[in-house]
């Protein structure tokens, strides 16, 4: 697991270097497993905006906690483990995942397409 999230972290260092491939990006994601904060209810935090689920997700428990000492409904600590491809469509739902949002690079990855 810790080799994918290498792997997704100097992808997103390419990305914001000019050299990034969207394809290898992607599926570094998908193939990372990310930690996933939980609210103090045990619920994954999610918000909704203009109807797309958004999603916040972190490559380290450090850049986690940088987010969660923001938010007062995440004292907890608590988080899960999840991998990628399963965040871009959580609960069903089209869903926009962002990486390390209070980090030097942040990265979102828009919902999977659907297959029609």
């Amino acid at each position: 697991m810790i080799d994918g999230l290498v792997t997704l972290r100097d992808e997103i260092g390419a990305y914001y270097r000019g050299a990034g491939q969207p394809t290898v990006l992607r599926e570094a994601f998908r193939q990372a497993s990310l930690f996933v904060p939980l609210t103090d209810d045990e619920d994954v935090y999610m918000g909704s905006m203009g109807g797309v689920h958004w999603l916040c997700a972190f490559s380290t428990e450090a850049e986690m906690g940088k987010y969660c000492a923001s938010r007062a409904d995440m004292s907890s600590g608590r988080f899960i483990t999840v991998p990628g491809w399963r965040l871009l469509n959580a609960g069903g739902n089209p869903t926009c995942v962002i990486v390390d949002v209070k980090g030097e690079f942040p990265m979102s990855f828009p919902p999977a397409p659907t297959v029609i």
